[in-house]
């Protein structure tokens, strides 16, 4: 996966809503939607710092199949 990918918003627009804002990227959104998932599970007994983790490294794949 490139740094390009990891930067991309989840929400593109033309104009961004302020100088120093430029919302959520795609990598975020993801990561959003699997740590969702993981922590509702009803035998999860891991920890946040876990589940994060492992957010963000299924959001990776998620960008590298994305490429492909």
């Amino acid at each position: 996966m490139s740094e390009d990918q990891d930067a991309l918003p989840a929400f593109p627009q033309k104009e961004p809503l302020a100088s120093d804002c430029h919302g959520m990227t795609l990598r975020d959104y993801f990561a959003a939607a699997v740590v969702s998932g993981t922590v509702s599970h009803p035998h999860s007994n891991t920890d946040a710092v876990a589940h994060a983790m492992l957010a963000y490294e299924i959001a990776d794949a998620m960008l590298a199949v994305r490429d492909k």
